[in-house]
């Protein structure tokens, strides 16, 4: 219900955006430190995009660490679970779902400000990425971490590659490996443990 309520926002805000400020694809000038091009194992590649890289990994490893290794992360961990038992330690879980959400929009805003220089901005990018995110849990599996970053390198990987070497056919084959991941493991690639009492 919660995905459903956030996409139909979405498209709803999507909608107004358009017909409050036109449908224009804008592309921001990239400041000059990011303009460069450095040489890897011989190859030309945009320090932009070693930039994008970096920040992805830090945030990649400072999420784990907030999630898995402190307290804060395990009470989010467990008001998911069982909000009802939390409450009963005295936790306030409106507060803490509260900063969670916080932390997500901090970090959807960077993720579309640093990928803008990439993709540019235009009417539906929002639409798209919200789609791919959502496949992404879900192949990586529910609640799992490490599932998700390992769904999102995979799935990068495969749309990188399938617009390089097939571009006609790039949206079927990044579909096709979806479909093929969720059928052959259909709980996620990495699911958590879950205990039957």
């Amino acid at each position: 219900m919660q995905v459903l309520l956030t996409y139909g926002l979405s498209v709803i805000f999507a909608d107004l955006m358009r017909w409050g400020f036109g449908a224009d694809t804008l592309s921001p000038a990239l400041p000059e430190l990011m303009r460069g091009v450095v040489f890897v194992a011989g190859l030309p590649f945009p320090v932009y995009r070693l930039v994008i890289i970096a920040v992805g990994v830090v945030l990649a490893i400072a999420l784990w660490w907030l999630l898995d290794r402190t307290l804060w992360g395990a009470a989010i961990r467990a008001c998911v679970v069982d909000r009802g038992i939390v409450e009963t330690l005295g936790i306030d879980t409106r507060r803490l779902f509260t900063i969670g959400m916080a932390l997500a929009a901090g970090l959807g805003g960077l993720g579309g400000a640093l990928g803008a220089g990439m993709l540019s901005a235009y009417p539906g990018l929002d639409e798209e990425v919200l789609l791919l995110a959502l496949l992404v849990v879900v192949i990586g599996g529910l609640g799992s971490f490490r599932g998700t970053v390992v769904a999102a390198l995979l799935l990068g990987f495969a749309t990188t590659f399938s617009r390089m070497w097939l571009p006609e056919f790039a949206n079927f084959l990044t579909l096709g490996i979806m479909a093929a991941l969720l059928v052959w493991r259909p709980t996620g690639l990495i699911a958590r443990e879950t205990r039957q009492l």
